[in-house]
């Protein structure tokens, strides 16, 4: 189903690409562990680079988990590393030149350590925040830039403090109070997040701060709560926002030009949408309540692309399929459920969705419980096999470099559904190209 999108239209000048106009299949590869018995990755970049948390010690010992690299056929203890042997630690935020979060956890006292890690150069760099607080969340870009907010779980009304990070130590910018929360930074510096106006609870706004620290508040779509959930290098940003008067929430898309936000409506029927994220390519994935023939309600994955939404489907033609991710490709990670509620992992690629369960069969994989998109069409997760043990893949893209113990997967299909066209509104502020 394509639903034409009303005030959305094309502009004058554009790339036009054909949806899919190319092929490759995947090649699956396990990962391995630390040595015990869970390999759970966080993130997998463009190079098929994967960090997360593996458990450390002999299977069946119960020992800690530690943060891993995940290298060209090697797995590394890069919590280890980092921040000793005996501290439980965990690996997030890769990106696509190499470089990754590394936590080490205090457990007791809520605090934690944070350094970036270079998995090129095998070397990291503990971030000091402690004159924040005693923990902090880190959001790395492409172009060696990092973002954060510290907080002090355990002091009583101590504000959450937003910074950046310069040759190793954090730097307050000029946001702090309740409920701070950064969703990350782009490769142009802009950095995207919310906030609890003047410590209101039951208020979340989201906001963008500019490479020369403007600070712009896009605004609502009439209610109380906005929450950006994804972002693109050109400063556009995507989420959920509720609606005047009401608890229902819809996806929007906040233009850099001082538009304000643009909702982006609905499947035929339904009332409530979200969107999980926006590529580089102006397509942005989430999911839509949709009204089936039966008269009974659903909820299936979208992509809003050229001035359409379109419906994803599901898997076996369940009533809830939802998109997780997107990337630069078009191509989308989501789950989907049956009826009886049973889960399944999926990637949409060349129009078709497929199930990752079909992709790693082939390694012993029967059941995949968790995954992550990377850009280049790099797949990494966890599943379990027949006997109910957990394993780690990697799914790689035929044509990239393989690691070692690859299995290619005759059944997969495309990967490469190229992007669209941006996204322009007709509201007061912008001006749709004729």
């Amino acid at each position: 189903m394509r639903v034409v999108l009303r005030g959305l239209v094309l502009p004058a000048v554009a790339v036009m690409a054909t949806l899919g106009s190319a092929q490759a299949a995947w090649v699956a590869s396990h990962i391995g562990t630390l040595g015990g018995d869970y390999t759970r990755p966080s993130a997998v970049n463009g190079q098929g680079q994967v960090v997360g948390i593996s458990q450390v010690g002999q299977p069946g010992s119960g020992g800690p988990s530690h943060g891993f690299v995940y290298d060209r056929g090697s797995i590394f203890d890069v919590g280890a590393a980092m921040h000793g042997a005996g501290v439980s630690s965990a690996a997030f935020g890769l990106t696509n030149d190499g470089r990754a979060v590394v936590y080490g956890y205090e457990r007791q006292s809520f605090a934690n350590v944070a350094a970036v890690y270079d998995l090129n150069a095998r070397t990291g760099t503990i971030v000091d925040f402690s004159h924040l607080g005693v923990s902090a969340g880190l959001n790395l870009n492409n172009r060696g830039m990092a973002v954060g907010v510290a907080y002090s779980p355990l002091v009583p009304d101590a504000p959450d403090r937003a910074f950046t990070v310069a040759n190793g130590r954090a730097v307050a910018l000029p946001l702090s109070g309740s409920e701070v929360h950064l969703k990350g930074l782009n490769d142009a510096g802009q950095i995207f997040g919310r906030y609890a106006p003047g410590g209101d609870l039951s208020r979340s706004q989201s906001f963008v701060i500019d490479s020369d620290g403007s600070f712009t508040d896009i605004g609502t779509l009439g209610g109380r709560l906005t929450y950006i959930e994804g972002f693109n290098n050109s400063g556009y940003a995507v989420g959920r926002a509720t609606l005047a008067g009401g608890e229902t929430f819809r996806a929007f898309v906040h233009v850099p030009s001082g538009a304000g936000l643009v909702d982006l409506g609905t499947l035929p029927g339904g009332h409530s949408s979200r969107a999980v994220g926006i590529n580089d390519s102006f397509q942005v994935a989430g999911s839509a309540d949709v009204l089936r023939p039966n008269g009974q309600s659903a909820r299936h994955a979208v992509i809003w692309s050229g001035g359409l939404m379109h419906d994803l489907g599901s898997l076996d033609g369940s009533d809830y399929s939802e998109a997780l991710q997107i990337n630069n490709l078009g191509q989308v990670l989501g789950e989907s459920r049956d009826s009886d509620g049973a889960r399944a992992m999926f990637v949409w690629a060349d129009e078709r969705m497929l199930d990752l369960d079909d992709l790693v069969r082939d390694i012993g994989i029967t059941n995949v419980l968790s995954a992550v998109l990377g850009d280049n069409g790099f797949i990494a997760g966890q599943g379990t096999r027949a006997d109910g043990s957990y394993a780690a893949f990697l799914l790689t893209p035929a044509g990239h470099s393989q690691p070692p113990g690859t299995v290619g997967e005759p059944g997969s299909l495309a990967l490469l559904a190229v992007a669209l066209l941006p996204l322009l509104t007709r509201r007061a502020g912008v001006c749709p190209a004729r």
